[in-house]
C-alpha cells in the first residue's frame, strides 16, 4: 500500500488500480494543503491500514468496535492519550469523507468520535499551565 504524504502527486488512473481503502485514502490526503497534515494523517492510515491487514480486515469494511480495539493496543504499547486522539481524528475524517464521497452509508459512520483527554488523565507535563488568579 502507498499512502504517501505527496499523495495529491498520484494520477486518476492509478487511483482506480488500488484497493477501495487505497484510492479513498489518497482522494482524502489530497483535501489538505498542508503537507504536515497529509504526513500526519498518512502516518495515521499507514498505521491503521497496516493493523487491518494483520487482523484479515479490509479498512472500507471495518466496524468502530474494531476502531477502538485498535485503539486500545496504542494506548496498551504506551502511546500517549493526545497521540491516540489524533490518530482517532484522522480516521473519524477519513470515515467521514468516505460517507460524503458515498463510500459508505451514513448511519454506519454516525457516532465515530476520538476520545477526550481530560486533563485528571494527562501526565503533568501534558496539563495546560493554570490561568491568572487560579491556584
Amino acid at each position: 500500500m502507498i499512502v504517501t504524504p505527496n499523495a495529491v502527486l498520484v494520477r486518476p488512473e492509478q487511483v482506480h488500480a488500488r484497493s477501495r481503502a487505497e484510492a479513498h485514502a489518497l482522494a482524502f490526503l489530497a483535501r489538505y494543503r498542508v503537507p504536515q497534515t497529509r504526513s500526519s494523517y498518512g502516518l495515521s492510515l499507514r498505521q491503521w491500514f497496516r493493523w487491518c491487514g494483520d487482523n484479515g480486515i479490509d479498512p472500507v469494511d471495518a466496524t468502530r468496535a474494531q476502531i477502538e480495539i485498535f485503539a486500545r493496543e496504542l494506548e496498551a504499547t504506551g502511546r500517549r492519550l493526545a497521540t491516540v486522539a489524533s490518530k482517532l481524528n484522522a480516521l473519524a475524517g477519513f470515515y467521514r469523507y468516505a460517507v460524503i464521497d458515498g463510500r459508505l452509508h451514513p448511519r454506519r459512520w454516525a457516532r465515530l468520535r476520538g476520545p477526550k483527554a481530560r486533563a485528571s488523565l494527562r501526565p503533568p507535563s501534558e496539563r495546560p499551565a493554570a490561568g491568572r488568579g487560579q491556584q
